[in-house]
């Protein structure tokens, strides 16, 4: 079953997450692993504010032995979003595993440059 994670992210600004897969206290090789992370502003949305598919800028696999799969949302981006529902999963060979899912709550900027 997938882990609840909310992420919080500021309209205008870089996000840099770093997320570690552990199962019983041993991180998870991701090695020939990809990853997608989706939003949408509800479930039944049809269309997507983020879809972020590995590898990519803003989504890899960061240290695939120790697990690890890093967020990077540069801040035009974070700009452009807007609160919703995201999850996170990992797509190894034809199997499919959520690994998170949640909200996705968006501060709005104030200054702009």
């Amino acid at each position: 079953m997938a882990g609840s994670y909310n992420l919080e992210i500021e309209a205008g600004a870089s996000f840099n997450r770093t997320l570690t897969w552990t199962a019983n206290g041993t991180a998870v090789n991701l090695t020939g692993s990809s990853a997608r992370l989706m939003a949408r502003t509800s479930y039944s949305d049809a269309n997507t504010t983020l879809n972020l598919a590995t590898p990519s800028a803003c989504l890899s696999i960061s240290n695939a032995t120790g697990g690890q799969i890093a967020i990077a949302i540069d801040a035009v981006t974070t700009a452009n979003l807007v609160d919703g529902v995201y999850d996170l999963e990992i797509v190894t060979g034809s199997i499919v595993q959520r690994l998170i899912s949640g909200t996705l709550t968006v501060s709005p900027e104030v200054s702009r440059g």
